[in-house]
């Protein structure tokens, strides 16, 4: 199977998870992976001065993957520069946000597992 970024729905998102700003989204999956725990996998681009708000994952385990573009993160309480090539994971039971704090759109790969 292949997907591609063209034939999927821009999904714009005002103030994702109660922070600030525009998300723009592609979801690739949007439904648990049979014989995996993979529940979803995104492409998510965040306008420059927009956070995705500080949430927790209760029952899941999320990863970012910065493609492109700086911002901050708050892993758990601890925040952090981020750039491209950076690998975030946040375990279940914990919190994290993502700002972005350049002038550009900040790029990721982000994908939930149960």
């Amino acid at each position: 199977m292949i997907i591609r970024k063209e034939n999927l729905e821009e999904l714009l998102i005002e103030c994702p998870k109660e922070g600030r700003g525009i998300l723009h989204r592609w979801d690739y999956i949007k439904e648990k992976i049979p014989c995996s725990g993979v529940l979803s996998f995104s492409y998510l681009e965040l306008e420059p001065g927009s956070e995705i708000g500080y949430h927790q994952h209760v029952d899941t385990f999320e990863v970012y993957y910065i493609t492109k573009g700086c911002g901050e993160i708050n892993d758990g309480g601890g925040v952090s520069a981020v750039s491209e090539g950076y690998l975030i994971m946040t375990d279940k039971g914990k919190y994290h946000s993502l700002f972005n704090n350049g002038k550009e759109r900040l790029s990721l790969i982000a994908f939930i597992c149960s």
